[in-house]
């Protein structure tokens, strides 16, 4: 079994590396083919939105400006029109990636940065079920 603290650090040290790797826009992103990560989007300096992907072309290529396939697209929509949707995250939004060896990996990664970021629009993830009382 492995050291649960070499894990943990591993994914601090994961956490950090995507922190502090340099911006991108949105066309450099969906330059990427078939590389799985995990990708936090900026408005500003705010972070808005973490996600993960096996494809970052397809993700950011398709997926993000289509209203079915991506939660953050969807509750944009709920705000803005379409077109001001896609401009927003085409020509507002900055990205960070860290590319990872599988899926479990991003999503060990993704899920430890929602709930550090507590991101606007993943709230989903980390709301809190009201308490009921017996």
């Amino acid at each position: 079994m492995k050291d649960y603290k070499e894990g943990l650090n591993k994914l601090k040290k994961d956490f950090e590396t995507l922190v502090n790797s340099h911006p991108l826009t949105w066309e450099k992103v969906k330059e990427l083919k078939k590389v799985t990560g995990v990708y936090v989007i900026y408005s500003g300096k705010e972070v808005i939105y973490v996600g993960s992907t096996n494809n970052f072309n397809v993700r950011f290529g398709v997926d993000l400006i289509n209203k079915s396939t991506h939660t953050l697209n969807n509750k944009l929509l709920n705000e803005k029109s379409p077109e001001e949707t896609v401009n927003f995250i085409k020509n507002k939004c900055m990205y960070k990636i860290k590319d990872c060896k599988d899926k479990v990996e991003a999503e060990c990664l993704e899920h430890f940065a929602i709930s550090v970021f507590e991101p606007h629009y993943n709230n989903h993830f980390y709301k809190k079920p009201d308490s009921k009382k017996v």
